[in-house]
């Protein structure tokens, strides 16, 4: 339920100070659309391929010829799942999606169009980050909505290590129901050559962003800042405990993780290895957590989108994600990952 509340017209200028690819606005903000009850979400969209080579990356398995024979109907279809999940994450559109393993500004114009998608009025901010396949984070979010002040690409370098390519965190800073959130979206280094051998790399991450955060919260300790993400780590490991400083007993600058009471109860987002995993997670500041007014969360725990088509019914292990792609074998699935989400409430 939403209502228009008017504000005077202010003229904002906002940048940052980031190391790369820093976005400045000129925000005109005229009047606020309330949102009374919504939700917000993230979804790993395993590979979102448009069918052209990209000379740059590598890319080439997701073309018409190459090993996945990645032609028009099977890309369309891929679109056509995943606005339909987003679509039902909440009782209403979500407000904002953080996606992961996204291509291009093509893909993401594609998907904001699709007929699932068109009365939320999506628009999207996305960078290309050095992975060398070419898959990026993104946000998609109601521009009627929530109204971008600034984003920043944020580069994770290695120590030593400058042939280290990842994903960049996606950083938006933005105006939800007359108040500024932050919104930080992560696609952490997989663990394919192994957890402890590829652990520096999500501590280096986890690192950046913690500096990151703490800029934002020495200017207010109060600050809405939501975390999201595929971390590739566990919500218990070092990288998320330790250095994010994410658990279910923040202090005052730490966050609170909504995907740990999952974790512990065996729940998870992605299966591998005959167990499942929370590799997705959301984690919010105690300042928001503590808030009383405003956008308040409703639950202190994230939902994981389970419905009858994003699973594939297991003889052995029952409902496991139902993915686009087994190797080279062609599924027609939405992804090996679920998407979680989160709701929220307005009070004044």
């Amino acid at each position: 339920m939403k209502y228009i509340y008017p504000l005077a017209m202010i003229m904002l200028f906002f940048s940052s100070c980031g190391n790369n690819n820093v976005q400045k606005e000129m925000a005109l903000v005229t009047d606020s659309i309330i949102t009374k009850d919504f939700t917000v979400g993230f979804y790993n969209v395993e590979n979102l391929f448009d069918t052209e080579n990209d000379p740059l990356t590598s890319d080439d398995e997701f073309t018409p010829f190459g090993d996945k024979q990645w032609d028009n109907e099977r890309y369309v279809n891929k679109l056509k799942n995943i606005a339909t999940v987003v679509k039902n994450l909440g009782e209403n559109l979500p407000v904002f999606v953080g996606l992961c393993e996204v291509e291009n500004k093509e893909v993401l114009s594609d998907l904001v169009s699709r007929k699932e998608l068109k009365t939320g009025k999506y628009d999207f901010v996305h960078y290309d980050s050095p992975d060398t396949r070419g898959i990026d984070v993104a946000l998609i979010y109601q521009k009627d909505v929530f109204q971008v002040l600034n984003s920043e690409s944020i580069e994770i370098n290695f120590a030593g290590k400058p042939d280290v390519l990842t994903r960049d965190i996606l950083y938006v800073e933005g105006m939800l129901n007359n108040e500024v959130v932050h919104v930080f979206v992560n696609h952490w280094s997989s663990r394919r050559k192994g957890e402890k051998e590829t652990e520096y790399k999500r501590i280096t991450a986890a690192n950046v962003l913690r500096k990151r955060i703490d800029k934002i919260q020495q200017e207010n300790s109060k600050a809405k800042i939501l975390v999201m993400g595929d971390f590739n780590d566990y919500p218990d490991n070092k990288s998320i405990t330790n250095v994010l400083k994410a658990s279910l007993q923040p202090k005052s600058n730490e966050f609170y993780n909504l995907a740990t009471r999952l974790d512990q109860d065996g729940k998870g987002t992605h299966f591998y290895n005959k167990e499942w995993g929370m590799l997705d997670q959301m984690m919010i500041s105690n300042g928001w957590l503590s808030s009383k007014k405003g956008s308040v969360l409703k639950d202190k725990t994230v939902k994981v989108y389970k419905a009858k088509e994003v699973l594939f019914q297991s003889k052995q292990f029952g409902g496991i994600p139902n993915k686009t792609y087994g190797g080279d074998r062609y599924y027609g699935g939405f992804s090996d990952h679920l998407a979680i989400s989160l709701d929220f409430e307005y009070k004044d």
